[in-house]
Order: C-alpha cells, then structure tokens, then sequence
C-alpha cells in the first residue's frame, strides 16, 4: 500500500514537471492571449464606453430642463408692523354733523398686526427647446461619430497588437532554429575532436591541429551562450506583451514556413486604402469638422423654447393665510445679434478646419499607396533572399562533402575542414534571417493592406 502510494506520487510530481517542460504556445493562442490582457485593448475599449456615454448624453438635449428651487428665511424682526391702541368708536348714525358731539360709543379693542418675519418661496419652471438653430440634432450625429471613431481605435488596437504579436512570435521561433543549427554544429565539432585526436595518437597530424579544433568549439559555445540569452530577454519581453508570466520553459509551437509566396497575399493597393482603420479614422475627422462648422452656423440663427413656470410663496406671520401660487405658461425666443461679428470669425475657422482635413484624408491616401507598394517590394526582395540562401546552404554543403572525402583521402589538411564547416554554419544562420526576415515583412505587408482588419 505503501509503495502504491509513493509510486503515485512520484507518477504524479514527475507528470507536473513534464506538464511545465512542455509548456507551449501556438501563434493563435498568442493572438488570443494578447487581446484579451492587453491593457492597450482594454483602454481602446474603455474609450469606445466613454463614446458611447457621451452619446447618451447628447440624446437628453431632446428632452425639457426641469429646474425648480426653493428657499426659506427666518428675520430678526418683522419686515412690516403694525400696532392699533384700542379706544372709543363714534357711533355714526347717519349724520355727519352729529360725530364731533356723539353721545354713544363702541369700544375697539388694541389690535397687532406683523408679517415678513418668516418667508417660504419655491418656484419650478420646464423648458422644452423647440428649435436651437440645429445644433441639437447636429450635436447628436456628432457625438454617434464619436462611437464609430472608437470603434475604429479599437479595431486600429487590434491589428497593431496581432501585428506586434506574430512578428515578436517569429523572431523568437528564428532564434530556436538557430539554437538547433549551433546544437548540430557543436556535435560536429565533438565527433571531429575525436577523429583529430586518434589521428594525433597516430601521428598523423600535429598538435595545433587538434587545439583548432577546441578553439571553435569554444567560440560555439560562446555564441550558443549569446544566443541564449538572447533567446531569453527575448521571450521575457513576449511574456510581457502578452501579459502573462515568464517562464524559461515555454515553447513557441509553429515552425517558420518555408514555402509561402508574396503571390498569396497580394492585394490590390487601391482596394486596400479604404480598408485601412488609419484611413478612416480621417474620413470620420472630416465629417466631424463638417459638422462642427454645422453647429458654429447654428450660432447665427434664433433659439424658441416652450416652458411652464409655477411659483409659490408664503411671506406672511406663520398661522396666517398669506400665502401666494402662480402657474404660466410662456414662449421664449433669443436672437443672437452683437455676437454675430465674433461668430463670423469663428465660423470661418471651422471652414478651414475642414479644408485642412479634407486635404490631409487626400494626402494620406496617396502615402499610403506608397507604403503598400514599397512593402510589396521589400516582400519580394525578401522571399529572393530565401531562394538563394537555400541555393546557398546547398552549395555550401555539398563543398563540405567534398572537402570531408578529400580529408579522409589526406589531401586537404583539418583548417580546411574546419572552415567549410564554419561556412555551412553560416549559411544556414543566413537562411534562418532569411526566413525570419521574410515573415516580418509578412506582418508589415498584411498591416499595410489592412489584411487584419
């Protein structure tokens, strides 16, 4: 039982180190990866709420303000006095000749009289703007703008953050092909220093020979070390970008292709301007200053609004009925008339706001034509450049064969042998920039013609 125990533990501790060793990554993942922890995407996408907010916002200018107020005031003293003594009335009865010698009286009590010392006021009034020279309706297709600028920053986000990824992803997979080159090559050299050994024993070759060989053996393991540290800063900074931690045993699972043509990615340059989010983010800048110069128009005409108004108000001594409320209904209307000169100023920048963007949409698309085609270009220089570095490892390879027979045949000396192997080394180190080199103007051409769009 025991045993069955620490056998599955150890199955189990051996199958989590396995599990971590073989930790890989396809460039689809990465993709994935990326777009869900980039704090670039989630900004793209936080702006894209702002817009949608400001939109919302725009929308109540539709409705009617409501403002309504009210305040209370407690004095020190009465705003308004009044004290009557009381005394004798003069009963009247009916001549007036009789008052002065009046026989009979009417006894009126002293009477006080005070109000304003406590005041109540409220009032609320609705305003519901009919016509504001356009600027409302403007105002709202303005702000729906808005929401498709965010939108094309998000999609912009996107492409850049794809593009960035598959490129990182390539070069990092170019660095492993060189790692394997090196690893074959440093084998080489071991079986090599083996063979020049037992060729020393025998007297067949000198010394120097055989210390030659230990020397390349010492510059591979000096690159191989480069290489790895290279390899790893490397990877370190495609953690980052993904957003996910570092670890040295991470493995990039695709190979680089080797058998991709500019032809299948080709796309026409005109058809491609239109596509491209930098392009139409131009565009929707100039329908934004079109619509801004709208508005500024909208400056020069009148603004009419319907509204209702109720006012209340109890400025009497507390306990009496003094108490006033009014209801009205009424039509305003405002024409701009001494601001029109400042306006006109102002509305002329705006005219030329649009020029300029016009201009800028119109200058934009002809660079980025030029972009397109001078990728293309680049593209294809590239892919000759794999062509003859395949022509050239194989033409490097098959002059190693030949100096290797003549080195058994004792023709050619060890220095000879040791520098056509440098030399397929090298080859193929060329051939993997090559390759590496290919599928970054891969991303840089699809970029161009908006084909992660």
């Amino acid at each position: 039982m025991n045993k069955h125990i620490i056998f599955t533990l150890i199955f189990s501790l051996w199958g989590g180190a396995f599990a971590t060793a073989q930790q890989g990554y396809s460039l689809q993942q990465c993709k994935d990866l990326v777009l869900q922890h980039s704090k670039k995407m989630k900004y793209a996408q936080l702006q894209q709420q702002k817009a949608e907010a400001v939109r919302k916002e725009a929308w109540m200018h539709h409705l009617p303000k409501v403002e309504a107020g009210f305040y209370a005031v407690q004095l020190n003293k009465k705003m308004i006095e009044f004290d009557n003594p009381s005394g004798n009335l003069p009963v009247y009865n009916g001549d007036p000749r009789t008052l002065p010698t009046a026989t009979q009286f009417a006894f009126l009590p002293a009477v006080s009289l005070g109000a304003g010392d406590r005041m109540h006021t409220g009032n609320i009034t609705v305003m519901q703007p009919l016509y504001a020279g356009g600027r409302i309706k403007t105002g709202n297709r303005l702000s729906e703008l808005g929401v498709e600028v965010s939108k094309l920053q998000v999609s912009l986000s996107k492409t850049e953050l794809i593009a960035k990824t598959e490129s990182m992803y390539w070069q990092i997979v170019a660095l492993d092909e060189k790692q394997k080159t090196l690893d074959a090559y440093e084998k080489l050299l071991e079986t090599v220093l083996k063979e020049a050994k037992d060729a020393r024993k025998a007297g067949l070759i000198d010394k120097s020979d055989v210390l030659k060989v230990g020397l390349k053996q010492s510059e591979v393991a000096l690159n191989k070390l480069k290489l790895t540290n290279g390899r790893q800063l490397a990877l370190m900074a495609f953690c980052q970008h993904l957003g996910i931690d570092y670890s040295k045993n991470i493995r990039l699972t695709d190979a680089l292709p080797t058998n991709n043509l500019p032809q299948h990615i080709q796309a026409e340059a005109a058809a491609s301007v239109p596509k491209r989010s930098e392009y139409q983010l131009l565009q929707k800048v100039v329908k934004a200053e079109e619509m801004k110069t709208q508005i500024e128009r909208g400056h020069f005409l009148p603004e009419v609004g319907l509204g209702a108004s109720a006012f209340y108000s109890d400025a009497m001594e507390h306990g009496s009925d003094g108490r006033l409320a009014r209801v009205g209904v009424f039509l305003a209307a405002r024409i701009p008339i001494s601001n029109m000169w400042s306006k006109r100023h102002s509305l002329k920048k705006h005219i030329l706001g649009e020029k300029m963007a016009q201009n800028k949409l119109d200058e934009t698309k002809e660079l980025l034509k030029l972009q397109i085609q001078k990728t293309y270009y680049a593209l294809t220089e590239s892919a000759q450049a794999i062509a003859l570095g395949q022509k050239k490892v194989a033409q490097h390879e098959e002059f190693l064969q030949t100096i290797k027979d003549r080195h058994k045949a004792g023709v050619v000396p060890l220095s000879k042998l040791l520098e056509a192997q440098a030399d397929v080394q090298k080859a193929k180190s060329e051939y993997i920039d090559a390759l590496s080199h290919y599928h970054q103007q891969v991303v840089a051409y699809k970029k161009a013609t908006a084909q992660y769009e």
